[in-house]
């Protein structure tokens, strides 16, 4: 008990003393300073009521020094203080408190009116009479307003200026020509999307079996795949508008721009919905909206292409490791989250209102709206976008299969009224366009048509099969750069690509064909054998891996055996080999089964493996060296050959000279 009523530890005189000595004393000198009486006014009133609350409050600290009995006053009190404030709920004393600070604010509000006029002796009279006294000076607050509103609505003009520079645009319902009629090769993905647009449209039924309509889906797949043209088909079949978000719609020069584009999207978002009974919101590369770092579980990393050499496989596409970290864009991408958790919140100036004055407030309207997200680098978007309730339902927009390209190259050519090409010849060029995007297929079918334009021996508009070949090469490969000057360099590749092609023939010939073989120079290629896949299937067995690695390495033993020496052109063969060869050494094809192979080990059974299949190869063309010649005499002679010319040539080559050792 004796600890409990410890007396309190005395404070020093000046401690005691200095808050009253500096009133006291600037009472002092403020009389002394100013002729007119000081202590009549209002602030002199203040301060001296100030002063005797402090005086007060520290005899009350000098008795908790002193007196025990003090102590057990103060405990009694305290404890009948909380028993009374108790008997009033949480909610009336939050009022009561508002209630005594408007009070305050009123009281100060006319303290400080009635040191500006003479009109009012007192703050509660100048504060009944402020109605009375704006109206009478009216005419010089409009001035003042108006200088004010002036310097300001420079400041805002810039401010919407720069919130419409390279922001939304707002596609009207009827005025957006795509329909899923015109996705092709995307059958999945736009069925799904479909299911989602009869949703939007009508969902009373989904709810009523306790469903909900998904608010956002996330596209995701290789660029020119057709997501952008999924999101208007969308738009067109639902009759919404469309809102297309750019991908840079949210950069900012100035701080809080990005922000205030967040605030007025929404507030597009809204209008729009309540307008049109829906709303379709598109965000292209939403990954440029921001990350706050993490990753995406479920969907695939970012991924990197690994240009081929002149002869291998079609070009691999392999996951990128990246570490993200948090993206300067992170508080555009917090501020949009927000906005999106709030659209069902009531909000406006009314529910504010009831709110100050103690109602609940007005329910939001419902809106309706689909925002579509769309990318090709799912793993650089910030995971609680994707959560369930956001953008969570992901559908994938890849590369179309055999029987899509062939859809699509189909629709395309539809619109060419005046094209010649047969059943078979669209089905080959759908086979030998590996990984082809239904952008690239339409880049295409419009190059065979200029082409056609500059073919001066077929008619203008005409398209033929060597049109759409010749485009579909200069689309993938670049334009054709022509043969190297000196003779003996150009009899140099055509050695170079024979050996490829000998090689793919007798090694990979099961698995794919040879579309064409060229000595002619394109992008940073001297040549090149370009691969024609039998099917779209990316599985590869040990014996088809050590077939690719012989495949990239004839280059260098075609050489050798009819040049006598190796060049520089074998460099990206030799490159991608090792690559190859590293990724067959680490998935354990080689002496070790561990995938955690590195260093040293990994360097020397790289070189154990390219060494091997080095020598397989070379012992082939050995065997092959006649029909090596030949080859390269053809390419040579025309530069560019097709791989059905080739695969005949071989084969007749074998019926009439069988191997010899």
């Amino acid at each position: 008990m004796a600890d409990a009523l410890r007396l309190v530890p005395p404070l020093a005189s000046f401690e005691r003393m200095k808050r009253a000595l500096v009133l006291v004393l600037y009472l002092y000198a403020a009389e002394v300073a100013d002729p007119r009486p000081f202590h009549s006014t209002t602030l002199a009133r203040v301060i001296f009521f100030i002063l005797a609350l402090e005086i007060g409050r520290q005899f009350f600290q000098y008795r908790l020094e002193v007196s025990r009995g003090a102590l057990i006053q103060r405990r009694a009190l305290r404890a009948r203080w909380h028993l009374l404030r108790d008997r009033v709920s949480t909610d009336t004393r939050y009022k009561l408190r508002r209630l005594a600070i408007m009070a305050a604010g009123v009281y100060t509000f006319g303290l400080v009116l009635n040191m500006m006029t003479d009109r009012c002796s007192s703050a509660f009279q100048c504060t009944v009479l402020a109605p009375r006294l704006a109206i009478e000076n009216l005419p010089m607050a409009v001035q003042i307003a108006f200088y004010i509103a002036m310097g300001m609505s420079q400041m805002a003009i810039m401010m919407w200026a720069l919130t419409k520079v390279g922001f939304i645009k707002i596609v009207q319902p009827g005025t957006i020509l795509e329909t899923f009629d015109d996705v092709w090769g995307q059958d999945d993905a736009r069925d799904k999307v479909m299911e989602q647009v009869a949703l939007l449209n009508d969902d009373e039924e989904l709810a009523k079996a306790g469903g909900y309509m998904p608010k956002g889906i996330l596209l995701w797949g290789p660029p020119g795949t057709g997501k952008t043209l999924l999101a208007k088909a969308a738009a067109n079949a639902s009759t919404k508008p469309l809102i297309l978000v750019p991908p840079g719609a949210f950069a900012s020069t100035f701080v809080g721009i990005n922000f205030l584009k967040v605030y007025m999207l929404f507030r597009a978002i809204r209008k729009l919905s309540l307008r049109h009974d829906g709303v379709i919101v598109f965000f292209d590369e939403i990954d440029s909206l921001g990350h706050r770092g993490g990753e995406v579980a479920g969907l695939q990393p970012d991924m990197q292409v690994v240009p081929p050499a002149c002869s291998t496989l079609p070009a691999v596409v392999e996951p990128r490791n990246i570490m993200m970290m948090g993206s300067q864009d992170s508080g555009t991408l917090t501020a949009f989250l927000a906005a999106l958790e709030g659209m069902d919140e009531p909000r406006g100036l009314l529910n504010k209102l009831l709110a100050l004055a103690g109602f609940r407030p007005m329910p939001a309207p419902k809106y309706k709206y689909l925002i579509m997200g769309a990318t090709n680098r799912p793993s650089a978007i910030d995971p609680a976008l994707l959560r369930a309730g956001r953008l969570g339902r992901k559908i994938e927009v890849g590369y179309p299969k055999y029987e899509g390209r062939i859809h699509t190259y189909d629709g395309y050519l539809d619109r060419v009224p005046d094209h010649v090409l047969t059943r078979t010849q669209i089905e080959w060029m759908a086979r030998n366009h590996y990984h082809g995007t239904g952008a690239e297929i339409k880049d295409i079918v419009n190059e065979a048509v200029l082409l056609s334009f500059r073919d001066e021996d077929a008619t203008s508009g005409e398209v033929t099969f060597k049109h759409l070949t010749n485009a579909m090469l200069y689309q993938r490969y670049g334009e054709s750069g022509g043969v190297f000057e000196v003779h003996s360099n150009v009899w140099g590749v055509a050695v170079h690509e024979a050996a490829h092609a000998v090689a793919f023939h007798y090694l990979l010939h099961d698995r794919m064909n040879i579309w064409i073989a060229s000595i002619e120079q394109r992008g940073k290629t001297g040549g090149m054998v370009v691969p024609s896949p039998k099917d779209d299937d990316w599985k590869m067995n040990e014996i088809e891996m050590r077939a690719n690695l012989q495949v990239s390495l004839a280059s260098r033993a075609g050489e050798c055996l009819l040049l006598g020496y190796a060049s520089n052109g074998h460099g990206g063969d030799g490159r991608h080999a090792t690559e190859a060869a590293k990724v067959y050494v680490q998935q354990g094809h080689h002496t070790t089964v561990s995938y955690a192979v590195e260093g040293k080990l990994l360097t020397k059974q790289i070189e154990e493996v390219l060494s091997t299949e080095l020598h397989k190869v070379e012992d082939l063309l050995l065997t092959k060296k006649r029909h090596l010649h030949i080859v390269a005499l053809m390419l040579q002679r025309d530069h560019t050959v097709s791989g059905d010319r080739i695969h005949k040539v071989l084969d007749w080559l074998d019926e009439r000279y069988p191997d010899e050792e």
